[in-house]
Formats: structure tokens, C-alpha cells, sequence
């Protein structure tokens, strides 16, 4: 598993399986500004500022980063049968910059919003044509509740 966000650390470390920290990007050295909370754990952090209470004055923290891209991180390596990302509308970018190892995979599971939920994200529409660029297609649309 692949997280940005270092408050998860007790989380990951409880379930036992292995995890990396790096911020995933389109491309490799490539400063970017990491929002995160102090608000709610819960709450998706992400290089795109979350439009929620959670991110207001007093409870956003700017963390200045790197982002490396997920073929920098695994190519080479073995293949996923699944790729799932929940990255808070970075996900095209995570795409773009992992599209050699993502092509090699049976199944791409996204978490993206429908809703303009989060500060200059793309839209949902883009990241289904990113994820169709690379070979898929979108098979399931599960509603959350919010």
C-alpha cells in the first residue's frame, strides 16, 4: 500500500500489511503542496484542498512535498490483478504518472467524486477518460452515501 498522509502511520501499522509513505503525481520530483487536517482523521487529504469544514481556517495544514509517480515507484516489479486508488482528486494525475503498470492491470477501482467537492480536482468525466485511455472501461457506478 501506497499512503501520503504520515498521520495513518498507527492505522497501517495495526492492520500488519506492508505500506510505503510517498506522494504520488504525474511526475517524478515534483514539489507540491500536501493538504491535510487537524480536524477529522477521517477526512481526505490530498495535493487539492477538500471543500468541507474540515479544511477551513485553524484545521488546514500545507505540507510541502514531493511527488514521485507510481511507475518511479514499481515498474519493473511484479503486476496487481487490482489497482485501486482513493486519492482525493488526484487520481488522473496518479494515473498519468503510473500508466505503465496500471495498463498491466486486470482491474482499476476509482474513488471519484461526481460532485465538485474538492479545490480544482478534475472532473469525473476526465479521470473516466484517463482511466479509458489506459484500457478501461467503466463497468460499476456504486453510489455512496454522503
Amino acid at each position: 500500500m501506497i499512503e501520503a498522509d504520515t498521520r495513518f502511520r498507527p492505522h497501517l501499522e495495526a492492520v500488519g500489511d506492508a505500506f510505503e509513505f510517498h506522494l504520488l503525481g504525474e511526475q517524478s520530483s515534483t514539489p507540491a503542496t500536501f493538504f491535510s487536517t487537524t480536524a477529522d482523521v477521517r477526512s481526505g487529504a490530498s495535493i487539492h484542498r477538500e471543500i468541507s469544514s474540515a479544511y477551513a481556517p485553524g484545521h488546514v495544514e500545507e505540507l510541502q512535498m514531493t511527488a514521485v509517480t507510481l511507475d518511479s515507484l514499481l515498474l519493473g516489479g511484479l503486476g496487481f490483478d487490482l489497482i485501486k486508488l482513493d486519492t482525493q482528486g488526484s487520481e488522473l494525475a496518479i494515473l498519468r504518472g503510473g500508466s505503465l503498470l496500471i495498463r498491466k492491470a486486470e482491474f482499476l477501482l476509482l474513488e471519484v467524486s461526481l460532485l465538485p467537492l474538492i479545490f480544482r480536482a478534475p472532473s469525473f468525466e476526465d479521470v473516466i477518460l484517463g482511466a479509458k485511455h489506459l484500457g478501461f472501461k467503466l463497468v460499476d457506478f456504486c453510489r455512496s452515501a454522503l
